[in-house]
Parts: C-alpha cells; sequence; structure tokens
C-alpha cells in the first residue's frame, strides 16, 4: 500500500470509530430517557451499523482524495 491508500484507510477508521462512539452515547442517553428493548439494541444488532460506517468512511475518504483502484502513471 502506498502512503494514500494508508491515509484513506486510516480516514475510513477514525470516521468509523467517531461515528460508532456517537451511535453509542445517544443511545445510552436515549436509554435513560426511556427504557430500551434489549432484544432491539443488543451489541450483536450494532456491528452492522460499525461496518457500514467504515465502508461510509472509505467512500468519503476515497472522494476527498480522489482515489480510484487503477494506476495512473
Amino acid at each position: 500500500m502506498d502512503e494514500v491508500q494508508i491515509k484513506i484507510q486510516m480516514e475510513a477508521v477514525v470516521i468509523a470509530f467517531s461515528l460508532g462512539l456517537l451511535l453509542l452515547m445517544t443511545l445510552g442517553l436515549l436509554d435513560l430517557v426511556i427504557t430500551l428493548n434489549k432484544n432491539d439494541w443488543s451489541y450483536r444488532y450494532l456491528v452492522p451499523f460499525f461496518v457500514a460506517f467504515y465502508f461510509f468512511g472509505l467512500f468519503i475518504s476515497k472522494r476527498k482524495y480522489n482515489f480510484d483502484d487503477e494506476k495512473h502513471d
């Protein structure tokens, strides 16, 4: 991997971590106000959100650097 690809991956992870943390904090605060059903909001149901956040971050980072998988000379 070259430097641009490493930077894209790191930015995607940072975006995914930030959005995942925001989701968990929001659900925690929401659980204080109203009781959430534990069967609907278990951690196993939140893992696909983290994967989707990673791919969202990857999409944003690739657009930012105008990077595609083709090699340019």
